[in-house]
């Protein structure tokens, strides 16, 4: 199925979500709550086959986007379509096969897992749920998905508390497949586990995507995940997607501020971009409360990019919408084509050995001729 443009229907995508809560009661008016948009008109789509990841600080909204996307949480405003067909329109067998194709693991299995059924139980449910089988066809279904996510069978009579975080979270993958899904929405799917086993759970997701031809919408706070197993990489702030597209383009060449940010606070991302020698680039002040949000951009406030730039007042008049700067790739950012040497520092030897962090671009306040490099807390290391 093609959409009017004539490119592939998307398997699942969401159009202008927006989820609000309601937050602490206004300081002048206790009878009135304030209002919190978790999710602020975001647009998202996932492919058959691929895997779309979304990445951003505690906070930002990537979570109860992930809840949106699987149907555990009503949006607000804005639809979701799976195949083509508007979720809050399915009823029926089109609804029950929309919850059976949609499928989520979270990041504690622990929960997810009813502790009172055995493995093979807890299994077997959406199996039994699904149509009428025997109970040799059941046990033999069970055993082909403990053998698909590495499970001995001598596990399937065991309970949840018999059993470790790494088996316990492969044992929510093979519920999660029994239905047959054909996408499963990951929420830190692995930030709960040791390195060894996390490295074996990505692995195992590697292999049924190829084996299964399942789609995943994943959400990592660990960038080196996502750059493993993403196709295509979101990253949130505040409730809005800031920057989205191919995961090679955004992981290698971020074109906003806060996505070059996020990269460079993780070593083994800098160790592995193109602009290797990069420092980490430190961001003023704490994230904006999302009761209260600025004027403009919602980035602004902390952007090193508005800093160097001379605090152009467009930043805080608008706010800046998706732009694409070709393909999928999409940037939130009124200067999205500013040059790279415009928005990160360089990095040149001292005369005594050490590195020495030079902003590049304007560094000067256009209004007061005052250098604000340190003020803003840009030029100082380390990055």
């Amino acid at each position: 199925m093609r959409d009017a443009g004539g490119q592939p229907e998307p398997l699942l995508a969401g159009r202008d979500l927006v989820k609000i809560f309601r937050g602490r009661p206004s300081k002048r008016y206790s009878l009135f709550r304030t209002k919190i948009r978790a999710v602020n008109d975001v647009t998202i789509s996932i492919d058959a086959g691929k895997t779309v990841g979304i990445a951003g600080e505690s906070g930002c909204g990537k979570t109860t986007l992930a809840r949106l996307m699987v149907g555990a949480l009503p949006p607000d405003d804005g639809q979701i379509y799976f195949r083509g067909r508007d979720v809050a329109k399915l009823r029926g067998e089109e609804r029950k096969t929309y919850r059976a194709a949609v499928q989520a693991v979270f990041q504690d299995p622990r929960s997810a897992i009813n502790p009172r059924l055995s493995v093979a139980a807890s299994i077997a449910e959406p199996l039994v749920r699904q149509k009428d089988q025997t109970k040799a066809d059941l046990g033999a279904a069970v055993d082909e998905l403990l053998t698909a996510v590495g499970l001995e069978e001598g596990v399937r009579d065991n309970f949840p508390h018999q059993l470790s975080g790494g088996m316990l979270q492969r044992v929510a993958i093979a519920q999660a497949l029994a239905s047959d899904p054909k996408i499963i929405v990951l929420d830190e799917p692995v930030s709960a586990l040791d390195v060894s086993i996390r490295a074996q759970i990505m692995n195992l997701l590697q292999d049924l995507r190829r084996d299964y031809g399942v789609s995943f919408f994943m959400i990592s706070h660990d960038l080196a995940t996502l750059r493993y197993l993403s196709d295509e990489v979101g990253v949130m702030y505040l409730g809005k997607l800031v920057e989205f597209g191919p995961a090679e383009l955004v992981f290698d060449q971020p074109q906003h501020p806060y996505t070059a940010a996020l990269l460079s606070a993780a070593p083994e991302i800098r160790r592995d971009s193109a602009a290797k020698g990069s420092q980490r680039i430190v961001l003023p002040g704490d994230m904006p409360s999302p009761e209260e949000p600025t004027q403009g951009g919602s980035f602004h406030s902390r952007c090193p990019l508005w800093q160097k730039l001379g605090r152009p007042s467009v930043c805080t008049d608008e706010d800046p919408a998706l732009h694409s700067t070709g393909g999928r790739h999409r940037v939130a950012c009124h200067f999205w084509d500013a040059t790279p040497t415009t928005l990160l520092p360089t990095t040149t030897p001292s005369s005594d050995g050490h590195d020495v962090t030079e902003a590049a671009g304007p560094r000067l306040d256009p209004a007061t001729g005052q250098d604000h490099a340190r003020e803003d807390n840009w030029a100082d290391g380390p990055w």
